[in-house]
């Protein structure tokens, strides 16, 4: 048995989870649940949430610093749109 999904951060909407299953033959086993109902060519995205510290996949890190770039440029923005 084998599952995948690709990543994508909590803001990006994922649209499964991973989760235990009750497995007939082999008990208790990994598996992916939806979130929502997929369209048919969709994706199937889910958080890996790395952690940071240890030592996470290259293109993570570049996508996370991406991510924190533009919640910056987000904030600046709300802070720039309440102070008008």
């Amino acid at each position: 048995m084998t599952f995948q999904a690709n990543h994508r951060f909590p803001f990006e909407g994922p649209n499964i989870e991973f989760c235990y299953l009750k497995h007939p033959r082999f008990g208790e086993v990994r598996g992916l649940r939806t979130l929502r109902n997929i369209d048919k060519g969709e994706e199937l995205c889910e958080n890996y949430d790395y952690d940071v510290d240890e030592d996470p996949p290259k293109w993570y890190i570049a996508k996370l610093k991406a991510f924190r770039a533009q919640e910056k440029l987000k904030q600046a923005r709300r802070k720039t749109i309440e102070e008008e």
